[in-house]
Order: structure tokens, then C-alpha cells, then sequence
């Protein structure tokens, strides 16, 4: 990608200040003292998520994501994202325009323009988030005023003491990425097609909207009545997750309908492998949960087609899938002496943690082998995972800089020239649209 990575500029801004806790009720409860600034005393890491800063990436607005680790901590106080620099210095990320979101270690903080960050338990089309907040409780002036009092920016040096609380809140991430409090009229609002269900649901279970497992469990639900592609969804980090109940070789088909490539089963031309081509006397479609074709049959039953081993390339309205023999269908992006292509498919998930912050102990704690089963006892999520793939000579090679030199190996000074100056990301789908392009100049030579 052409946009300037290290020319987006930080504007940066040292942290200050401390505070002192009060151990009268709650350990809650934080006073700032007057004439205190909030990074002079020794309470300072209570304010952030994490004890110890951690490893983590950011992802910008347009799309791209610096391959720079930075030691990030989210401060829950100041509601900012800050970083330790090369100087050792504590500093907070002031382009917050431009961050979309912020994987620290296996934690998703989505960020929003105008309200700031939240962090992700849910990352589905709709996904939930809730925020760890300091909310202002009374001041206290030295007349011994006490009330709700003037409001003054987080970090400046007041005139009187301040008390605040650390407060919980849940929110909805709809999948155009705006932000909702999480209530009843919210999550209804969202799905207008579906209130029957949901009020049934509601009803039926007394959701609790300040509790994390009722709101895990309601978004969950939901989620059932989105089709992940008839939607264009713009999940937060565009993770899509399927939830595959205990004792289920598939999801039902109400979800399964909407695991295809494309929203209709298209015409297809097919490629054989003896390099023959026809067109299919049935409609068919790429399924993303099993990675195979489907067919639909003169009933209207939908079909595995049998014929896959057969096959080379398959044509669908326009859409091209290549066959490989080790990684199955890949859909080529373009077309050249170089090709470009990706596989789109779920895949177990493995990360424990995120397994247990969802609820799903039992994937989390079984063996890669019980987790494969095409039938499991308990519950598994699955994720919707984007590869990609460069095509040379008719053989795949996975997308990556070992991939790219070996392929250009008698123009790799070149193309490590324009890699380092257009900062390309392998993980970047226009990325490597352009690196490609530029490859298949040189080829063409």
C-alpha cells in the first residue's frame, strides 16, 4: 500500500500525574489531591488494563497495519492509548483519527473517533464491547465544598481534590462499526427484521443488560440472523466467528445459507483437469465453512459436488477459483504471469484464552484431536481466516517475502527496493494486488 506508514505522524504528549486511592468503601473509589498531577505518585499503573505494558499492533482507518510491535497499554484514566518509546518515556497516541483498531496481546480495542476505545469480547458482525471507565463522584474544595463540581480535563492540575469511580459499561458494534449502549431498544433497533425472535428471547431468558454473560449470550443469538456476505460486513477487525453446537457436524442451515461465497449460486464453467472445459448442467457455490463446492440439483437440494478431484478451475459468473491439490480452491484476485489469489475459510479456533473469555472451556481445554472430530461433545468456534497465495506455473505458494524473492530471484534487488518503499504489507490485500502488478511489469519485460 502507497500510504505513508512512518509518515503518519504521532503527535505525541507526556503523561503526568498520580493519584491516591481511598480504601474508605471500595478499592474503586480514587481521589487526585489537589495541586497533584496524576503521574507523581506511585498508584499510576492501577489506571491501566494491563500490569505490564505488552506487544501490540495498530491498525489504521485505511486498512493497513504497521508490522511494528509497539509496548502498548490502554490508560483506563486518561482514556488514551500509550506507548514506551525507544527513550524509555511513556507516551500517548495522539492521531486517533486515524486508528481503527488495537490488538494488544489477545485483546481487541476497537477505537471510534468521537468516544474514544473500547475493548472487544465478542469480534462477530455485531460484535460487543464493553469500557472500564473513571467516572467523577464529588470534589472537594478547600472550603470543604462538596458536589459534582466543574469539569477539567483528565491529566491538567486542579484546585480541589477529586474522587472518581471505576465504572463498567456494555456496548453493540453494528457492522457499519457505529457504536451502541447496550440495551433492549439498541439490540431490537438492529435487527428490525428479527424483534419476534429477540423479544421471545428476551422474555423467555430475563436478560440482564449489566451482565457480561447474559450480553455474551443475547449477541450470540443475534448474530444467527446476519448473513456474513448478503451484508458486506465490516466486523470489527473482520473477524467472523461461528459458533458449531456440541453434538453438530455442521452449523443449521439457517447459518450454513449464509457461509457461501456469493448470496446465489451462480452458472459454472468448468476446467478439467485433462484441459478440457464445459459448462456445469448445475448451479454452484464456494462454501466457506467445509472450503468445497456445492451444487444445487434439479430438486433444489443442495449437493457436495462429487467432481472436485477432477477439476482445475472453476468459472463462477466471473469469479475465478484455481485448484490446488494440497490447499484446495483459492480464488484468484489477478490474473498474470503472476498470479494472486486467496482462500477464504474457517478454521478451528486454537487461542485458549480467547476460547475461555468466550465461554468455551471445554475447546479450550480438549486436545487438537478431540477438537477435529467431525463431531464433539461441547461447543467449538470456529473463524473465518483469510490466506493468500501467489500462482506461478500453475503452482500456489503461499504470499510471503521468502515466497515473492524466490519467485522475482533474478529481479530481487528490485523488488526489495519498491517492498521498503511503498511499505508493503504481505497481510494487505491492496498490498499485494500492487506488488504483484508491479511484479508482472518486470515479467513482462
Amino acid at each position: 500500500m502507497r500510504s505513508p506508514l512512518f509518515g503518519i505522524v504521532f503527535l505525541l504528549c507526556l503523561l503526568g500525574g498520580s493519584f491516591q486511592l481511598v480504601s474508605a468503601q471500595s478499592i474503586n473509589y480514587f481521589t487526585l489531591p489537589a495541586w497533584t498531577n496524576v503521574t507523581k505518585v506511585p498508584w499510576r499503573k492501577s489506571i491501566y488494563r494491563f500490569q505490564e505494558f505488552q506487544k501490540g499492533k495498530i491498525t489504521y482507518t485505511k486498512g493497513f497495519e504497521l508490522d511494528y510491535e509497539f509496548d502498548l497499554n490502554y490508560n483506563v484514566y486518561n482514556e488514551t492509548m500509550d506507548f514506551i518509546n525507544e527513550a524509555g518515556d511513556t507516551l500517548s497516541i495522539m492521531n486517533m483519527g486515524e486508528i481503527r483498531a488495537i490488538q494488544i496481546g489477545n485483546k481487541t480495542f476497537f477505537h471510534e473517533y468521537n468516544s474514544g476505545y473500547y475493548e472487544v469480547l465478542l469480534r462477530l458482525p455485531v460484535a460487543l464491547a464493553f469500557r472500564n471507565q473513571f467516572v467523577l463522584d464529588h470534589i472537594e474544595s478547600n472550603n470543604g465544598h462538596q458536589g459534582p463540581g466543574p469539569t477539567v480535563q483528565r491529566g491538567v492540575v486542579a484546585t480541589y481534590d477529586r474522587t472518581y469511580v471505576k465504572v463498567f459499561s456494555y456496548f453493540f458494534i453494528d457492522q457499519n462499526n457505529e457504536v451502541k449502549k447496550a440495551t433492549r431498544a439498541a439490540v431490537l433497533k438492529m435487527f428490525p427484521g428479527h424483534n419476534t425472535e429477540i423479544k421471545g428471547y428476551l422474555l423467555e431468558h430475563d436478560v440482564d443488560f449489566d451482565s457480561r454473560e447474559d450480553l455474551i449470550e443475547l449477541t450470540i443469538y443475534c448474530n444467527q440472523f446476519i448473513d456474513v456476505h448478503a451484508s458486506d460486513s465490516t466486523a470489527v477487525n473482520d473477524i467472523i466467528t461461528v459458533r458449531l453446537p456440541a453434538g453438530k457436524r455442521l452449523p443449521s442451515k439457517k447459518i450454513m445459507t449464509s457461509l457461501y461465497r456469493f448470496p446465489e449460486f451462480q452458472e459454472a464453467k468448468v476446467m478439467w483437469a485433462d484441459k478440457s472445459s464445459s459448462f456445469h448442467n448445475e448451479k454452484m457455490n464456494y462454501n466457506l465453512f467445509t472450503g468445497k463446492m456445492d451444487v444445487v440439483d434439479e430438486k433444489g437440494d443442495t449437493l457436495k459436488f462429487t467432481r472436485w478431484h477432477e477439476t482445475k478451475i472453476v468459472n463462477l459468473g466471473g469469479d475465478v477459483f484455481f485448484q490446488d491439490s494440497n490447499r484446495g480452491y483459492l480464488e484468484i484476485l489477478l490474473q498474470g504471469n503472476l498470479g494472486l489469489a486467496v482462500k477464504n475459510n474457517f478454521r478451528l479456533v486454537t487461542d485458549k484464552i480467547l476460547l475461555e473469555d468466550e465461554g468455551l472451556v471445554d475447546q479450550a481445554s480438549a486436545s487438537d484431536v478431540s477438537n477435529k472430530t467431525s463431531v464433539a461433545p461441547y461447543d467449538r468456534l470456529y473463524q473465518l481466516h483469510r490466506t493468500y497465495f501467489f500462482i506461478y506455473r500453475n503452482q500456489a505458494y503461499e504470499a510471503n517475502k521468502v515466497s515473492i524473492l524466490t519467485l522475482m530471484q533474478r529481479h530481487k534487488d528490485v523488488v526489495v527496493e519498491y517492498m521498503n518503499e511503498n511499505k508493503i504489507s504481505l497481510a494487505n490485500d491492496n498490498d499485494l494486488k500492487e506488488l504483484t502488478t508491479f511484479c508482472n511489469g518486470i515479467l513482462s519485460k
